[in-house]
């Protein structure tokens, strides 16, 4: 993914982030989080999860979270995925 590219090239160079990067560091951080409040402190799991392609509509190919969460729109809809399951929405 580009924005993790990105990432390392910045710290190792100690540059500053421009504030649309910043602005999808924090989205990916906020989703992270989250997730690992879902998966009970298991940061491993809150990692591979939204890295694992899923099919969440029929004859669509399978759908990264991760790349939806670089977008504003789809980091608010994994956020709210993540607090329906943790109570059991589905």
């Amino acid at each position: 993914m580009a924005l993790e590219s990105t990432i390392r090239r910045r710290l190792s160079s100690n540059a500053r982030f421009s504030e649309a990067e910043s602005e999808r560091v924090v989205r990916l951080t906020r989703v992270y989080a989250e997730a690992v409040e879902l998966f009970g402190g298991d940061e491993r799991a809150a990692l591979l999860w939204p890295n694992t392609p899923a099919d969440y509509l029929p004859d669509q190919p399978a759908i990264w979270l991760v790349r939806l969460s670089v977008m504003d729109s789809g980091a608010r809809l994994i956020a709210s995925h993540i607090r329906r399951t943790a109570h059991c929405i589905f």
